[in-house]
């Protein structure tokens, strides 16, 4: 059995209990989770800046703050092969309207109509880690918010 971690963001908690429904009926154990704001210090160790080269700063920036100011749910999926199977089920791409039909981000994300400096906004409902390397991390990260 493998690990990874989820986020229902701000965005995706009106969804929470159809999300979720989604991650178990899939096939996923959540091994623990917890709603929580996510801390800024969480949001940069998840994403760091230096992997977003070409996100504007004033984009970046309002990103910051709308991912650090609600609650969302964070935890731990536990099955076979769960982070790759967890990308596909979430979806690949940033823009849900790229996503494969059927993904969480797909059927429950959207793109605002408008955008930051010509930079438009997604809102993607769930993260989720894109390979082994970011899960691994994302784990301490999400582990550390759970105190486990």
């Amino acid at each position: 059995m493998e690990e990874t971690v989820y986020i229902i963001k701000q965005d995706g908690m009106p969804l929470k209990h159809t999300i979720r429904w989604r991650i178990l009926s899939a096939g996923f154990n959540i091994v623990a989770n917890k709603y929580v704001t996510l801390p800024i210090r969480a949001f940069e160790r998840i994403y760091p800046r230096s992997e977003h080269p070409t996100i504007l700063e004033e984009v970046w920036k309002q990103n910051v703050v709308f991912n650090t100011t609600g609650t969302c749910e964070i935890g731990i999926l536990q099955a076979e092969d769960a982070t790759k199977r967890f990308l596909e089920l979430a979806g690949r791409h940033s823009n849900p309207a790229a996503c494969e039909l059927g993904t969480i981000r797909r059927e429950y994300g959207v793109c605002r109509a408008h955008s930051i400096s010509a930079y438009p906004i997604h809102l993607k409902v769930v993260h989720r880690s894109e390979g082994e390397m970011q899960a691994l991390r994302d784990r301490r990260v999400i582990r550390d918010l759970l105190g486990a």
